[in-house]
C-alpha cells in the first residue's frame, strides 16, 4: 500500500501553486509584469516558496530571492489563501488515495482507542471520516468533555487511521 499523501509534499505544493495561480496572475498583471510564457516558471517558484510554509510574509521573502517585489498586497494574497488552498488540495489527494488503495477505516464510533501520534492518548472514536480515512477521537487528555454517543456532535481531534490503535492505556 502506498503511503498517505503528505501535506507538505512536492505534489501538494505544486497543486496548491496551480490553485493559487489565477490570483498570482492577477497580481502580476496589476504590477504590469505578467508574461503568459512564464506561467510554468511562476508556478514552480510559488510551489518552491510554499513547500513548507503557509505564512505569507515568509513566502514572499522566499520569492524575493527569485526577483519578486515583496509588496504588502502579495503578502496578503499568500497569507489569506495558501493554507486553505493547501488544505483543499491535500484533502483531495487523500480522498483519491483512499479510493485508489481501497482503504476502509477499521474502527467505529464508540471504540476505545489509543492514538500513536507523539504522546499516546486513550480516547473514544466519536466520528469516522471515510473520505479521508480519519477518526475524530475524544480524549480527556485533550481537555474534552466525556462523549455522548447519542448526539451527532462531540468534541474531538482528527487522527489518521494509521495513528489509531485498539485498546486503552494501562494505568500510570
Amino acid at each position: 500500500m502506498n503511503k498517505r499523501p503528505s501535506r507538505y509534499s512536492d505534489e501538494i505544493a505544486r497543486a496548491t501553486a496551480e490553485a493559487l495561480y489565477p490570483q498570482v496572475k492577477e497580481y502580476l498583471e496589476e504590477q504590469d509584469c505578467f508574461d503568459e510564457n512564464e506561467k510554468e516558471d511562476v508556478i514552480q517558484q510559488v510551489a518552491h516558496a510554499i513547500r513548507y510554509e503557509d505564512d505569507g510574509y515568509k513566502i514572499v521573502r522566499e520569492l524575493e530571492h527569485e526577483g519578486w517585489d515583496g509588496e504588502a498586497s502579495l503578502v496578503d494574497l499568500f497569507e489569506n489563501r495558501t493554507y486553505t488552498k493547501r488544505d483543499a488540495e491535500h484533502e483531495k489527494a487523500i480522498a483519491e488515495w483512499v479510493k485508489k488503495e481501497g482503504i476502509r477505516p477499521a474502527k467505529k464510533v464508540g471504540d476505545l482507542v489509543v492514538t500513536t501520534h507523539a504522546t499516546p492518548h486513550a480516547g473514544t472514536v466519536v466520528r469516522v471520516d471515510e473520505r479521508t480515512a480519519s477518526y475524530v477521537i475524544n480524549s480527556p487528555a485533550f481537555g474534552h468533555k466525556p462523549p455522548d454517543l447519542t448526539k451527532d456532535f462531540n468534541e474531538g481531534r482528527y487522527f489518521p487511521w494509521e495513528e489509531v490503535l485498539n485498546g486503552v492505556l494501562p494505568p500510570a
